[in-house]
């Protein structure tokens, strides 16, 4: 918590307050220190988006971005309930964007099921590499080409909590 989560050197430009956002009123949840934490991860989120788009720019003025395979991904949902550490869809479905102007189908949003797991493979194929046998995960490529495919139509997920002692809670 603090101010200085709300913005750092001038970004994002208008900063979310506690007023501006809820916590989890469906569940009955709403504090100001929560509305607040919550803020100020919105806050973050803005400026990575910003500071995302200032490498975009850079690699746009370097000539070399339309042969570029871009991938941001996040790891994991934000740390709130039903977020992080947690199989509830707020702790797994995280983003996934591509950019690869010359390869890729652009504008593209995908209902596909897709995990951390298929970057190796997809990064082997885009490099034209030869594929490693029984690694875990497929290919994005076909989707980034709109191809059809047959996607998994499953994906598992497992909770646990880094912890040795008696804090297990499955």
């Amino acid at each position: 918590h603090g101010p200085w989560l709300k913005q750092v050197d001038g970004l994002p430009k208008d900063p979310l307050g506690a007023d501006d956002v809820q916590a989890f009123a469906y569940l009955g949840i709403d504090p100001p220190p929560m509305r607040e934490a919550i803020a100020n991860h919105y806050n973050c989120m803005s400026r990575l988006d910003s500071l995302i788009g200032d490498l975009l720019a850079s690699l746009e003025r370097s000539g070399k971005a339309e042969n570029t395979l871009v991938i941001y991904f996040g790891d994991h949902g934000a740390d709130f309930l039903r977020g992080k550490r947690t199989s509830y869809e707020g702790g797994v479905r995280v983003p996934l964007i591509i950019r690869w102007p010359t390869q890729a189908i652009s504008g593209q949003i995908r209902d596909e099921l897709v995990s951390t797991v298929d970057l190796m493979p997809t990064l082997l194929a885009a490099a034209q590499a030869e594929p490693v046998p029984d690694m875990p995960g497929a290919s994005l490529l076909p989707l980034l080409h709109d191809e059809p495919t047959n996607w998994r139509r499953y994906l598992f997920t497992e909770f646990h909590t880094h912890a040795a002692g008696a804090n297990f809670y499955p």
